[in-house]
């Protein structure tokens, strides 16, 4: 087995630099955090910085070992037939409308229209909800309506409503101090 290519070398190289950047950003990030007086304002960046300064080390270390740029990109053009790799940009274009046109996970049928249209009536609603009356009290009555709908289990959809809102005081009230 022969070693990395220059390609596969510089790809680790690059890796590498990119990870010392995250650490970086991460680390005053944390540091920051530390700086802060209030234990409350101090909570989310740490439980979410920690994790990350760890996972972007262990990311670091990954890429320093040998071989770590062992598996190079494919280039994009090496998979392009050899008459795309000739259109011009308005070839480009028209062939990703054309691809867009026949996708059938975009439908266009009047049900499709009538569900997304119900759909933004009803997140438009629980932002205006939200404002109106707080998001302590619509979130769990937006939770039990979406369930009450989806599934018609009144006993299920009002447990779950229930639980969303003692983890919702939970992390907001006792452990952030936010009150809203």
């Amino acid at each position: 087995m022969s070693g990395p290519t220059g390609r596969q070398r510089q790809r680790s190289i690059e890796a590498i630099a990119f990870d010392i950047v995250l650490l970086a950003f991460t680390l005053v990030i944390v540091v920051a955090a530390l700086q802060l007086r209030s234990p409350g304002a101090r909570f989310v960046p740490l439980v979410v910085g920690i994790p990350t300064l760890l996972a972007i080390a262990l990311l670091l270390l990954r890429d320093m070992q040998p071989g770590a740029g062992a598996h190079p990109r494919t280039d994009a053009a090496a998979v392009l037939p050899d008459d795309a790799r000739r259109l011009g940009l308005d070839d480009m274009i028209a062939a990703a409308h054309a691809e867009q046109a026949a996708d059938d996970e975009l439908p266009v049928d009047p049900e499709a229209r009538r569900r997304q249209a119900i759909f933004s009536v009803w997140a438009i609603g629980f932002v205006a909800a939200a404002i109106l009356f707080g998001f302590r009290l619509t979130t769990p009555l937006a939770l039990f309506a979406i369930l009450i709908v989806g599934t018609r289990r009144l006993v299920l959809s009002l447990l779950v409503a229930a639980v969303a809102s003692g983890i919702l005081w939970v992390i907001f009230d006792a452990f952030l101090n936010v009150r809203f």
